[in-house]
């Protein structure tokens, strides 16, 4: 590994905001990671600060996403009992047979917005954290 700045220096590290290689001469430690000197710099600190609020916004997005999945089951709960009622009106009123269709599409739509569930916080940072082990 070499440095992208000097080829004949060894690198030491990545950049946190290029992902180049660079040497001791040409970094600078920013904390919680490096970055090229007077290049990078500004990026990098700012790549940290985002990256540490969204840590601390973790708890909201749990949050946020297991309300998406009950908003999405409730939804999907009317669509599946009102597309059930039409089919049920069209097989009782003969001469309505375009409501047994438009009931059909609503079931279908009901079971198909059950199958585009969100992915719970818990077991979607669990399958990441085992990709990146493996």
């Amino acid at each position: 590994m070499h440095c992208f700045y000097h080829p004949d220096r060894e690198a030491v590290g990545v950049c946190k905001s290029c992902q180049r290689r660079i040497c001791p001469e040409c970094l600078t430690d920013i904390g919680k990671g490096i970055a090229c000197k007077a290049r990078c710099e500004e990026d990098a600190r700012q790549l940290v600060r985002l990256t540490d609020a969204a840590i601390r916004h973790e708890p909201a997005n749990e949050f946020i996403v297991a309300r998406m999945r009950w908003n999405r089951v409730v939804t999907s709960i009317f669509y599946l009992l009102l597309g059930g009622g039409f089919v049920v009106a069209g097989i009782l009123h003969p001469y309505l047979q375009f409501i047994i269709y438009l009931g059909a599409v609503l079931v279908l739509f009901g079971v198909y917005t059950l199958s585009q569930l969100p992915k719970r916080p818990n077991q979607a940072m669990q399958r990441t954290a085992g990709r990146s082990h493996a």
